[in-house]
């Protein structure tokens, strides 16, 4: 499970993030959509601990190889 609770970010003046809040559980499919700009990325630098934000985040467990599905592309003839 991953949540955030009233995580914001800033990168100096600039407010990136605003009081997001996103609940994920283990195995459920979540997409972030938005235009450029929108703080897509940053809340994955969030979610990450690359950036330091306010709020809180929470990881109830950490992604290893055995979750993720790996697929062969098909080889062009």
């Amino acid at each position: 499970m991953l949540q955030l609770e009233r995580v914001s970010l800033s990168y100096g003046s600039f407010r990136a993030l605003d009081n997001i809040t996103l609940h994920a559980r283990a195995g459920e499919l979540v997409v972030l959509l938005g235009a450029n700009g929108a703080g897509k990325s940053s809340i994955f630098l969030a979610m990450s601990g690359i950036h330091r934000t306010s709020g809180e985040i929470g990881r109830a467990t950490r992604l290893n190889s055995s979750h993720v599905k790996r697929s062969r592309m098909p080889s062009s003839a």
